[in-house]
């Protein structure tokens, strides 16, 4: 019996050097996978999701309700900014006739789509000297789409309101 030559070294280095290559490529995309999942804010998801998918049915509820008031509110950041760059920000509330609604109370948190973990909480907004205007002075920086979730409550009544908003760069404010 004859025995068979052993095979060369090099029949096996371009096998071994593919699958080197992909496990490497594997490693390096899930690195910056994770990487970037942590260092960039954007990557984030909005906050809340699961708290308000178990609170599910009591939301619709109160949706329906608000609707039922006709309440409207509109957020009009100004550009009248601080030295920080924080934005003067007014908030008017109307009823179903479009009347001005005042002594409600407005709690009103505000969040950047790119910065969906960086919310902006403000419990009772004050009530202007316009009737219906509430006013506040909000870090509101960052020019792009702001999701707004307000609710207005005045005596038994309760209006809850959740917008989406594009919000412009204010005159005069540095790049």
């Amino acid at each position: 019996m004859t025995e068979a030559a052993p095979l060369p070294a090099s029949r096996f280095f371009w096998p071994a050097l593919v699958v080197v290559l992909l496990l490497g490529h594997v490693v390096l995309i899930t690195g910056s996978l994770l990487l970037s999942s942590t260092w960039i804010p954007a990557a984030t998801t909005a906050p809340s999701g699961y708290e308000a998918a178990l609170k599910w049915d009591t939301l619709q509820a109160e949706r329906a309700a608000s609707d039922r008031l006709g309440w409207t509110l509109t957020m009009t950041p100004t550009d009248q900014t601080e030295v920080n760059g924080d934005r003067l920000v007014r908030f008017n509330l109307t009823d179903a006739d479009g009347v001005p609604l005042n002594g409600a109370d407005l709690d009103v948190t505000l969040y950047h789509h790119s910065r969906p973990q960086q919310p902006i909480e403000v419990d009772r907004v004050p009530n202007a000297s316009t009737p219906g205007e509430y006013a506040t002075t909000l870090s509101m920086n960052r020019v792009g789409l702001w999701r707004l979730a307000a609710v207005a409550t005045r005596g038994d009544e309760r209006f809850r309101v959740e917008t989406d908003q594009w919000v412009a760069a204010a005159k005069g404010a540095r790049p």
